[in-house]
């Protein structure tokens, strides 16, 4: 199954891309996707993101609109076709 990924501000800049398609297994969750992502772009993606074995407060991990907060976090269930849009904390004034 292939989901989509966008990255925004500072992951996007991490990442050199805008968006990537991502080839899933139907067992995977937000978490394993967060792992093949590490993998793929490296120690800095995890710095960016990750404390630990859980999400950088105010990183958001957005699944088809909804946050990962109120699902089941980084068990999320993933299905073909899901979009998920990784948020960078944002400041400004």
């Amino acid at each position: 199954m292939k989901i989509l990924i966008k990255f925004l501000a500072t992951i996007r800049m991490i990442t050199g891309e805008s968006s990537i398609e991502l080839l899933c297994t139907p067992h995977d969750t937000a978490g394993t996707v967060i792992q093949k992502l590490i993998e793929k772009f490296g120690k800095r993606l995890k710095q960016a993101i990750m404390n630990g074995t859980n999400l950088k407060s105010g990183i958001k991990m957005i699944i088809n609109g909804r946050d990962i907060d109120y699902l089941n976090g980084l068990d999320t269930q993933l299905d073909d076709g899901d979009v998920i849009v990784i948020i960078p904390p944002i400041a400004g004034g």
